[in-house]
């Protein structure tokens, strides 16, 4: 997957809030990720908003720091991610987990409909008005 075209001076201001919060380390620890389906995460480094993907880094103080994908790759042109193979791994899984859940929903509604009891409904038949058969 190749990087996306990047100005100069856009990749310098990342490269310097990438260093500021590594804190001088050589690596950073990626220790979490999450599918999120509905599109509503926010990457810390770049400010992009509606993120399937984040990932969750740490440095060695303990600090975390959401990152989409993309800045995961920009991230590791600076500084190496140490666990990120793991967490890659643990996304792909709950992107799976997710459509057989969605499947079993799926199949569970269906068969609620098929065994549901079925109700007839009758309609009565108009009422038969009675002549008035009396005299006055």
């Amino acid at each position: 997957m190749s990087l996306p075209y990047i100005a100069p001076w856009l990749m310098a201001e990342y490269k310097q809030q990438v260093l500021l919060f590594a804190k001088g380390a050589p690596s950073l620890e990626c220790v979490r990720s999450h599918y999120i389906p509905e599109k509503n995460g926010v990457c810390d480094l770049t400010g992009q908003k509606e993120q399937e993907d984040l990932f969750v880094l740490a440095n060695r103080a303990g600090s975390t720091l959401k990152v989409s994908a993309q800045s995961m790759q920009i991230i590791a042109n600076i500084v190496e991610i140490q666990g990120a193979d793991q967490w890659y791994l643990s996304l792909k899984e709950q992107r799976k987990a997710l459509r057989d859940r969605a499947k079993a929903e799926a199949k569970q509604i269906a068969e609620n409909r098929k065994n549901a009891p079925s109700i007839v409904v009758r309609r009565r038949q108009p009422s038969v008005v009675l002549k008035d058969n009396s005299t006055h």
